[in-house]
């Protein structure tokens, strides 16, 4: 096993959050803390959009809290995602409001990402739905299936899409900052990563996995030459003496 989930995923990462509480609120779902008398109870702005598949799959907020609640997380985000000064919208659903072949997307404050990266279904029928041309989603569908082949990968790698798209609500709450980039080694998800195997959480073929990852599916704006990346790898991990 490269990747040990039960450190990750499991309930004894909820350090702060052992007892929750779902509470319907127009349409969401609001986390509340109940380890406090009422008075005291403080509301973690991360809002879940109770769509369908939430409803029929409620194992998918808990595995999103318990990846956002790690400190690995908290520090390379510089924020508690779960505790932000800000209501965060996260909608999990098959299909976006927006046209686009991306799997997560963010707009104003909201965050949407796909139901299809928490499930075996075929996305294509979606993207046919958004009349999008089969060369422009057919990389997207390669991904996926690359993903699924590796059920520890893709567990990892919906968590980090997540805290990718946090960070880009950051950054339309301030102008001008930039919290997280894009082609491979500017991404706030290498910076998790790397707090995780800091900590011991994931080993040195996960990390490699995703880089790998990143730079197929992922390496754009600006596109990275593979010598920055695998030097960047050598720098960040290779000299750890994690293992």
């Amino acid at each position: 096993m490269s990747l040990d989930l039960s450190k990750i995923f499991s309930n004894e990462t909820i350090s702060r959050r052992d007892s929750l509480e779902a509470i319907c609120n127009v349409g969401k779902i609001t986390f509340l803390a109940t380890t406090f008398p009422s008075f005291l109870r403080a509301q973690y702005y991360l809002d879940f959009k109770l769509t369908p598949f939430i409803y029929q799959n409620p194992w998918v907020k808990h595995e999103i809290i318990n990846f956002l609640d790690q400190q690995e997380v908290i520090d390379a985000l510089g924020f508690d995602p779960l505790n932000y000064k800000k209501s965060i919208i996260l909608e999990v659903a098959e299909y976006s409001t927006h046209i686009t072949e991306e799997f997560a997307t963010e707009f104003r404050g909201s965050i949407w990402i796909s139901a299809y990266l928490f499930s075996d279904k075929d996305p294509e029928p979606y993207f046919i739905s958004m009349g999008l041309e089969k060369e422009k989603y057919q990389k997207k569908l390669e991904m996926l299936t690359e993903l699924r082949s590796d059920p520890e990968m893709l567990k990892l790698s919906r968590g980090l899409t997540i805290v990718h798209e946090i960070a880009h609500v950051w950054e339309g709450h301030n102008e001008g900052s930039i919290l997280t980039g894009h082609g491979v080694t500017y991404r706030i998800e290498v910076e998790v990563i790397e707090n995780l195997y800091n900590s011991g959480k994931v080993d040195l073929e996960m990390c490699k996995k995703m880089f790998d990852f990143f730079e197929k599916y992922m390496n754009n704006r600006p596109t990275q030459p593979k010598t920055t990346i695998d030097r960047y790898f050598q720098e960040h991990f290779h000299n750890q003496n994690n293992k």
